[in-house]
């Protein structure tokens, strides 16, 4: 998706979240709050801009207490994947089910 596409739907929201392994580029959550966003973009007003961080994702525990960047979030979300395909069912369950157990909630 574009941001052209973006700007045939309702404002986007006014909060940019950083996550995964390119958000720890420098100046880029600074680049990114200091941007002039064009009007035609869509954002109800200028964007404000944060970091995602493991502790914001409520579905995935980590119980090692290592997941503490937003580089985190990436496996995170593969982990919160895996035990959505899980729940629904499916041939794989057994081993997923295994693999998962720790990071379950």
């Amino acid at each position: 998706m574009t941001l052209g596409e973006l700007t045939a739907n309702p404002p986007l929201p006014a909060r940019i979240l950083l996550c995964g392994g390119g958000s720890g580029l420098p100046e880029i959550k600074e680049t990114l709050q200091n941007h002039r966003w064009p009007e035609d973009i869509g954002f109800a007003r200028q964007p404000t801009v944060h970091f995602l961080n493991p502790k914001d994702i409520a579905t995935v525990i980590d119980k090692t207490d290592r997941l503490t960047e937003p580089c985190d979030i990436t496996p995170m979300s593969l982990v919160n994947l895996g035990i959505e395909l899980v729940e629904q069912g499916g041939l794989a369950d057994r081993t997923l089910s295994a693999i998962l157990k720790p990071f379950r909630t």
